[in-house]
């Protein structure tokens, strides 16, 4: 799929949102819902919001504004399936051990994205469209809004040598009365009208012992506790864990649990220590205790994990050559190393085409290409540099193990390619030698360093 068709996608997804729901972060406690500005914490002048800005010196201006919490949802499940999943998925089947992997969607949905919408006409075949994409569209029109995407992933994968399934179930985070094990009993997956501290049980007999992938809001509905992600974290098939963090409502729960002793006790039970006590209350500090609470959730995560879990902060483009990051915070827990590659390249990708698709036809789009050119050729030297520091003083043998220490160690900021370029070049300039199964190969044509191939740092 070409960048140009993955960013019209997304376009789409978020026009979508945009059109059905106008929704802020909220914190349910004893059946109040608190509404908070999702924005909030970004001091910048109000007036911002809803700006004017010029696209070029030829255009009229542009309305602009910060997308709202539909919108950024839309935009984190269409970059997480077609950047993350979808490559994730390809990897396991190379294996040829896993024939399925299950999405585990807990982020809820609204009303439209659980509906039967169908399709135009031309999109259901009709005309010069072939047989087989027929059939393909009249069963993608036959599933709600929200399964669609991953229909189509879904349909392609079984497709392909070797054929893979993906298996979803999206939680619509509201549960209708007596329908849950009813709709359970589709082995298929769909929308279930139900929220993990519901189902959570059922469905993890569901997918097991195949691989899975978790996507959490550990606020909604209420807040979670330890016990009701200890299975997950205990799984011993392949299991991939999103937490999807509002900063809002930390900031809310972490005020009302000063007060509110059934929020302390769920809030203790969740990061499992009582440390959040310590953590600033005023206003002033209030990103220092919201870091406080993520590191501590952290903490809480990463004794199930061999590989650090991963703090990620997504930006969104807000206008023209105009990019902030979103008030929320995902964490990535895997144990697996090919699952890492998987989510460093997503999300290389996806700000690689954000930066490019934000200048685009802007004035003087060639001095912010330029000023990424020589940014991007600065980071490569310190990548260099700290390779070259990390092989010579840990005398590490194998490139791929060398690779995904620094890997982890700069999560998201150089794909698998950046990292083999550089070795490729230290291996011209004689900075190290490699010692290779097959030593009839000329170093001009010799491949990036395998498992097998020796490194021997000068």
């Amino acid at each position: 799929m070409s960048d140009h068709h993955m960013l019209s996608l997304l376009l789409l997804s978020i026009a979508v949102a945009k059109s059905e729901l106008k929704s802020m972060p909220r914190l349910l406690k004893h059946g109040t819902m608190y509404q908070m500005d999702l924005w909030a914490d970004i001091e910048i002048d109000n007036t911002n919001k809803d700006v004017l800005a010029q696209t070029n010196g030829s255009k009229p201006q542009k309305r602009v504004r910060r997308p709202s919490e539909r919108e950024i949802l839309a935009a984190l499940r269409h970059w997480l399936l077609h950047d993350y999943v979808a490559a994730y998925c390809r990897t396991l089947a190379s294996t040829r051990i896993f024939r399925r992997c299950s999405w585990i969607d807990a982020l809820g949905l609204n009303a439209r994205e659980q509906a039967l919408v169908a399709l135009p006409d031309s999109a259901n075949g009709n005309g010069s469209a072939n047989k087989k994409r027929r059939k393909k569209d009249v069963e993608i029109s036959q599933v709600p809004l929200a399964l669609r995407p991953l229909a189509i992933l879904a349909h392609d994968l079984v497709q392909e040598q070797p054929p893979f399934s993906l298996q979803s179930f999206l939680l619509s985070g509201v549960r209708q009365s007596g329908s849950f094990q009813k709709e359970m009993a589709l082995k298929e997956g769909g929308v279930l009208r139900s929220n993990w501290l519901e189902s959570g049980p059922v469905l993890l007999n569901e997918v097991e012992p195949s691989p899975a992938i978790f996507l959490f809001n550990p606020f909604l509905p209420g807040l979670f506790g330890y016990d009701n992600l200890l299975k997950v974290y205990q799984r011993t098939a392949p299991t991939e864990i999103l937490f999807w963090l509002p900063h809002r409502s930390i900031d809310a729960c972490l005020q009302s649990a000063q007060s509110d002793e059934q929020i302390a006790l769920r809030l203790k039970s969740l990061l499992r220590t009582d440390r959040w006590k310590m953590l600033p209350t005023d206003e002033a500090n209030q990103a220092r205790a919201r870091q406080g609470f993520i590191d501590l959730f952290i903490l809480s995560i990463k004794r199930h994990f061999s590989l650090p879990v991963q703090s990620i902060r997504l930006p969104v483009q807000i206008g023209p050559a105009w990019i902030e990051t979103v008030p929320y915070t995902l964490l990535f827990a895997t144990r697996r190393q090919d699952s890492t590659q998987c989510m460093n390249e997503a999300l290389c990708s996806y700000r690689h085409r954000l930066y490019k698709h934000s200048h685009q036809g802007v004035l003087a789009e060639e001095w912010f290409l330029a000023q990424e050119d020589e940014r991007r050729s600065r980071a490569l030297e310190q990548l260099t540099q700290r390779i070259l520091q990390l092989g010579r003083e840990q005398r590490v043998r194998r490139w791929p193990d060398l690779r995904q220490q620094v890997m982890v160690e700069r999560f998201g900021q150089f794909a698998l390619t950046d990292y083999d370029q550089v070795m490729g070049q230290l291996l011209l300039e004689g900075e190290v030698r490699c010692e290779r199964r097959r030593r009839e190969v000329a170093l001009e044509e010799a491949p990036i360093p395998g498992n097998d191939d020796i490194l021997i740092w000068r």
